[in-house]
C-alpha cells in the first residue's frame, strides 16, 4: 500500500477504538457476562455482536435501553441493563501509549482521526477519562449510521478530513476493515499487537 501511495505525502493517522485505542472493551465485556451469568463467553459473545447490528445500537437506530431488552429475551440472563452495561464499560481500557502516539503525531503536524463502530459509550467514556480531546475529527458509527461494513464510512472520512486515500493512514485490529479501506488507497496497519503497530507507524512517520 505504501509503494501505492506513490508520492502523496501522509497527512492523517486514522485510528480504531476498541483494539487498538483501547482494550476491545465489547467483546471482553461480553465474554465476561457470559461467565458471570452462566450462559458461556461464546453464546454471550456471538448474540452481542449480532444484536449490536441488527438492533441498530451501533448506527444510532435504536437506544441502549432497546439492545439490553432484546440481549436479555435471547439469553434469558435476568440483569438489569446498568449491571451489563457496566461490564462492559469496565472493560473498554484505554492504552495510553497509542494515544501518547496520537499526540505525537500531532506535534509533527499530521491530522489524528477516529473511525470506530461504537455505541454511545464512546461519549460515556469520553466523560470518565477525557481523551477525544486528542482527536481532530471522530467518525462514530452510532452518530453517522454508517458502520465500517459499509464503504460510504471511508468515503465519507476522506470527505470530512479534505485528504485522498493515499493521503491517510487507518489503524484497525481487523483485517475485513482494512481491506475496504485500502480500496479507497488508503495506507493500512493491522494492530494484532499494539506494540508493534505503534512501532510501524512511529517508524513510517520518521521515515517520511
Amino acid at each position: 500500500m505504501d509503494e501505492a501511495a506513490g508520492t502523496f505525502a501522509l497527512r492523517a493517522v486514522v485510528f480504531d477504538f476498541g483494539g487498538v485505542l483501547a482494550e476491545e472493551g465489547f467483546v471482553r465485556g461480553l465474554k465476561r457476562i457470559g461467565r458471570e451469568f452462566g450462559i458461556g463467553e461464546e453464546r454471550a459473545l456471538d448474540t452481542g455482536e449480532r444484536l449490536v447490528h441488527s438492533s441498530g445500537y451501533v448506527r444510532g437506530q435504536a437506544s441502549e435501553a432497546e439492545f439490553w431488552q432484546a440481549f436479555r429475551a435471547e439469553t434469558g440472563i435476568p440483569a438489569p441493563g446498568r449491571i451489563l452495561r457496566k461490564a462492559v464499560l469496565e472493560e473498554f481500557t484505554l492504552r495510553p501509549r497509542m494515544l501518547d502516539l496520537a499526540e505525537w503525531l500531532r506535534e509533527r503536524g499530521l491530522k489524528t482521526a477516529i473511525l470506530s463502530d461504537q455505541t454511545d459509550w464512546l461519549e460515556a467514556l469520553d466523560r470518565k477519562t477525557p481523551f477525544l480531546w486528542r482527536f481532530d475529527l471522530v467518525h462514530n458509527s452510532f452518530k453517522t449510521g454508517r458502520t465500517k461494513a459499509d464503504e460510504a464510512a471511508y468515503a465519507c472520512l476522506l470527505q470530512d478530513l479534505g485528504l485522498r486515500g493515499p493521503e491517510v493512514l487507518f489503524v484497525d485490529d481487523r483485517a475485513s476493515n482494512l481491506a475496504r479501506a485500502a480500496r479507497f488507497g488508503i495506507r493500512i496497519v493491522l494492530c494484532e499487537d499494539p506494540e508493534a503497530a505503534e512501532a510501524e507507524i512511529r517508524s513510517r512517520v520518521s521515515n517520511l
